[in-house]
């Protein structure tokens, strides 16, 4: 055998030898998918059993920031960490999300999301968000609330791990003692078991020339804390529970979003108090194009959602926690308005399961039972926003305090009253997120409206929580509906409007009645209105008589643009029914519209 060819065999053996003892290079971590895959497996990532409780000192470190509250909550540089009293555990909360801050053609901040309650459980080494539904209910003395449980078995929202344990009474100062001890033992901690079995395979005085032989910093031995069953409470890390898409807390149904991405979504702030924590996070949607010819499907919610590309919302989330004692509840009647909560109801003694329905409403209890008017143990209390314009704000008050008739007549004295919000001098625990204040809002929007939700306990129906809620523009709306309501019993009315409308012709006064849900009609011409089956009431006015006609004598004539379109198709009958039922008052109108027919 030649030279050469001995040469070529050493070195094709030598090279297999080298790549058969080369480790497979392991693959990067990819990116956690965002939409739905994404939520599964933010769910489903860090809840693996092989993390386990650490030291106190480990997770909640020196550069923790700590606030106080129903939980305590932990901010460590970018996590946020719950730490739950074990009293608190298997409690239940009313978990409650919605959009502050929205994106251009998806509503209005403050727009409804979801509301479920919670309660948060332990097993094992993990904390479960369990939701609880009261959809379905029986009497747990019953015999058949055993099948109404076992068919309506709570869902895990998410799992958490546990990621250490409260401090023990009295035992802080050692905790720190034993924390600073570890850190000055972890720079002489033993290399990892692979690299100890390399380095005693190697010959003595054998020199090392590979990059693998660098110098490396010695890591930390991570000691598993064993639980004595003397600490108060049990920390987990809640980051990714407002920062992935969970199903249950996602405004992407709302948006009609295709996917989140994560990269752009994060936490504001979370606040806590004495009776709810407060969530801001920040969460970034994507959303395809529709194609060329595809047809477009709109939400369910009157909007077509966002636009195609990236829209960021701020999402709000809330999480109070309900009565220990709940109130009785009272059943709805139909001949009275009032929101109102659903229960399916198995536990009744009836030939069928009821639907019952119980109303919303506060918690009031007398001081004095037997008293015929007594102060209630606590009042209704509305806080007006310091935003609020100044001039306004005893109108505010007046209003809110005009119901104490209404309270009196139920026996409560003083039931319900206003206040200007407390500044921080005042009252530096006060907050217009925190649960226990109920507060009018001022909001700098154009929206012609306002708004009054409320938060209520889903069992009774008890309100906990309600902010009413002001758009700027308000104010527009109501002086239409003061000159359409109270326009014939005051003089300024009627002298500000035909100022205020004399000038233009008659029709843009027409256009401008037509493109409103009302319209005005003078008293002289109550039951003498000569209408065909094409015309409107309010343009026949209007070119008879001018502008003028609109705002002396005035009556309401509530004529929506479906009533004015069922009467332009000549059916007077459906117009006419449709007149009455929006409470129409001038009834020798309506029979003239019946003749017309």
């Amino acid at each position: 055998m030649s030279a050469a060819v001995r040469n070529i065999l050493v070195f094709l053996v030598a090279f297999f030898l080298l790549t058969a003892q080369e480790p497979s290079p392991t693959p990067a971590p990819s990116e956690p998918p965002a939409g739905l895959e994404g939520a599964m497996a933010a769910r489903s990532s860090s809840g693996s059993s092989s993390q386990k409780p650490q030291a106190y000192g480990k997770v909640i470190t020196k550069d923790a920031k700590s606030k106080p509250g129903v939980f305590t909550v932990h901010e460590v540089k970018d996590k946020y960490y719950y730490e739950i009293p074990k009293t608190e555990l298997d409690k239940e909360f009313l978990f409650t999300t919605q959009i502050a801050r929205t994106t251009l053609g998806v509503g209005y901040g403050g727009q409804f999301v979801s509301e479920r309650v919670v309660r948060w459980e332990r097993h094992a080494d993990k904390i479960n968000l369990r939701e609880v539904n009261y959809e379905v209910v029986a009497d747990p003395k019953t015999p058949i609330s055993l099948a109404v449980k076992a068919a309506n078995n709570d869902a895990i929202v998410m799992s958490f791990p546990i990621a250490a344990f409260g401090k023990e009474p009295g035992k802080e100062k050692a905790a720190e003692k034993e924390k600073e001890a570890e850190e000055e033992e972890a720079p002489e901690t033993a290399p990892p078991p692979k690299e100890a079995a390399k380095d005693a395979a190697k010959p003595a005085g054998a020199k090392d020339g590979s990059k693998d032989a660098a110098a490396k910093p010695a890591r930390p031995v991570v000691r598993d804390y064993k639980e004595t069953g003397k600490e108060p409470s049990i920390i987990i890390d809640v980051t990714r529970l407002f920062t992935s898409d969970v199903f249950e807390l996602s405004a992407r149904q709302r948006l009609n979003a295709n996917m989140m991405d994560a990269s752009r979504s994060y936490i504001e702030r979370v606040s806590p108090y004495p009776e709810n924590i407060e969530v801001e996070a920040t969460h970034t949607y994507t959303r395809a194009a529709t194609p060329t010819g595809a047809p477009r499907t709109a939400t369910p919610f009157g909007a077509a959602g966002m636009r195609p590309g990236s829209a960021t919302v701020v999402l709000h989330h809330s999480m109070v926690k309900l009565p220990e004692h709940p109130m009785t509840p009272r059943l709805f009647d139909e001949r009275v308005g009032y929101f109102s909560v659903r229960q399916m109801d198995y536990g009744r003694d009836e030939q069928r399961a009821p639907k019952r329905i119980y109303i919303t409403r506060w918690r009031l209890e007398k001081k004095d039972p037997s008293a015929a008017l007594s102060e209630p143990v606590k009042p209704i209390v509305y806080y007006i926003d310091a935003a609020t314009p100044t001039k306004w704000v005893p109108y505010m008050k007046a209003g809110v305090e005009s119901w104490q008739k209404a309270f009196e007549a139920a026996g409560f004295k003083n039931a319900i009253v206003a206040k200007p919000a407390p500044t921080p001098r005042e009252d530096p625990e006060y907050s217009p997120e925190d649960v226990r204040y109920s507060v009018i809002r001022w909001l700098p929007s154009t929206v012609e409206n306002a708004v009054g939700p409320h938060i209520s306990d889903p069992r009774t129906g008890e309100i906990l929580n309600a902010d009413i809620q002001f758009y700027h523009n308000v104010m527009n709306l109501q002086r239409d509906w003061y000159f359409l309501q109270v326009g014939p019993l005051d003089p300024r009315a009627q002298k500000a409007a035909a100022a205020g409308r004399s000038h233009g012709p008659p029709g843009r006064i027409c256009l401008r009645a037509r493109s409103r849900p009302h319209a005005w009609l003078p008293t002289q011409y109550e039951g003498q209105l000569p209408l065909s089956a094409g015309e409107d009431p309010g343009q026949r006015v209007a070119q008879e008589n001018g502008p003028h006609a609109f705002h002396h004598g005035l009556l309401p004539l509530q004529l929506c643009s479906a009533a004015r379109g069922r009467h332009r198709s000549g059916r007077p009958g459906a117009y006419r029914r449709t007149v009455r039922c929006l409470g129409h008052p001038v009834g020798l109108l309506a029979h003239r519209l019946r003749q017309d027919g």
